[in-house]
């Protein structure tokens, strides 16, 4: 009697760990759906957000400039608690790390869609002196938004910096630059940090 009194028991046990298992299954593949719903999503308004209308007429009325370089009186932005980040780059065929400093960057008096830049690049222990501009060539709103508060964007621009040749391994640094930006309640240009943490995030 014992003997199958604690076979019962044992069934039972082992019931009980398979309806907990049954369960966590169940409770995973709910997961899977939700995460799978959630990134098609994000997805869906990532190719919407591709759609834009053109916002170039009106990109002389700002300043860009906080878009590259960090305000050293405000080294955090609005939204969130985090530093407009440096420009990633790699240079060769063995993809060496390569860093963009920028020392400053001033609005061209006499091209509003130009802007003056002068900084440091640096290739392992090699640091040089650069100057050049930065040329806004294409500026859209995004017909649909990710934050209904604020109007999110994006600027094209050239680029063309001239290291300092009195210097060994220089050269020119030609290519083209997209940023992110948003308008906020005030009208003015931010840095658009809205999505950041998420995994679909990226400005540079």
């Amino acid at each position: 009697m014992e003997k199958l009194e604690a076979r019962i028991e044992t069934i039972q046990q082992k019931i009980k760990y398979s309806n907990k298992f049954i369960e966590m299954q169940r409770r995973l593949m709910m997961l899977g759906m939700m995460l799978g719903l959630i990134i098609g999503m994000a997805l869906s308004l990532t190719a919407q957000q591709l759609k834009s209308t053109n916002y170039y007429g009106k990109i002389n009325n700002h300043d860009l400039s906080k878009l590259w370089k960090t305000d050293p009186d405000k080294k955090e932005l609005d939204v969130l608690a985090i530093t407009v980040p440096e420009p990633l780059g790699f240079i060769g065929e063995n993809c060496q790390r390569f860093y963009i400093h920028y020392t400053a960057i001033t609005k061209c008096k006499t091209n509003p869609c130009q802007y003056n830049v002068t900084g440091k690049t640096k290739v392992k222990d090699n640091v040089c002196s650069f100057s050049g501009s930065i040329t806004i060539i294409k500026v859209g709103i995004f017909t649909t938004q990710f934050d209904y508060r604020y109007k999110q964007g994006f600027v094209e621009c050239e680029i063309n910096f001239k290291e300092d040749s009195t210097l060994t391994a220089t050269g020119f640094i030609k290519g083209k630059l997209t940023t992110k930006f948003y308008l906020d309640d005030k009208r003015i240009i931010q840095y658009d940090d809205l999505l950041f943490g998420a995994d679909l995030y990226f400005n540079n």
